[in-house]
């Protein structure tokens, strides 16, 4: 796993690293948002998941792991990043959903595990033993990449935008909002709030 994770563009996630230090912090702040006493007040937002999750089971019962799994999706994203446009809502799902499939056969094979050096290898080089999985996996880093990237940074433009709607990316940001290392912080933000999402899916 620790190669998949780097070639594959996973580093940011704090739940794969490796690095103490950083899986320590990641920890520390998603328990902020998520342990037991402070999800009670994310009641509301669970309540109108599950109506519209009851409403899709009773329409089409036979898509019941595609319903729960947007009912999920729906949820992180409305609670993260304030998202709760439909259109917007299924254009995320879609591509987390992919960044899973991706993982899953990224870790088919562990011939990184054995020829670590294979994971600096360009992925051209597909008629040599074991680049087909480099390949897939160079296409997973960038979905990864994006699914911790583009939620984050539509949230952004909407806040620019005074769109921006309560969530716990609008509320971690506006604590390191002009501090001195306010770059950083948000990286880190981005990096925790994407492992939240990705979790969802994993």
């Amino acid at each position: 796993m620790p190669w998949i994770t780097e070639a594959g563009g996973l580093e940011w996630n704090w739940g794969f690293t490796e690095d103490l230090e950083k899986w320590k912090a990641g920890r520390r702040e998603f328990e902020v948002h998520f342990r037991q006493s402070i999800i009670r007040k994310y009641r509301p937002n669970e309540l109108h998941m599950v109506h519209q999750l009851l409403k899709k089971l009773l329409l089409a019962p036979e898509d019941f792991m595609e319903h729960c799994r947007y009912g999920a999706g729906s949820l992180m994203l409305d609670i993260v990043y304030g998202m709760n446009e439909r259109n917007e809502v299924e254009k995320f799902i879609h591509l987390a959903e992919h960044v899973s499939l991706g993982l899953e056969k990224s870790g088919d094979s562990n011939i990184i595990n054995i020829f670590p050096f294979m994971k600096h290898m360009p992925s051209f080089l597909t008629f040599l033993p074991g680049m087909e999985w480099k390949r897939t996996v160079d296409e997973f880093k960038e979905l990864a990449t994006a699914m911790r990237d583009v939620p984050f940074d539509w949230y952004k433009r909407q806040n620019d935008k005074g769109n921006a709607k309560s969530c716990i990316t609008c509320e971690v940001l506006s604590k390191i909002h002009n501090s001195a290392d306010s770059h950083a912080k948000e990286q880190f933000v981005r990096n925790v709030m994407g492992s939240a999402y990705l979790g969802t899916f994993t």
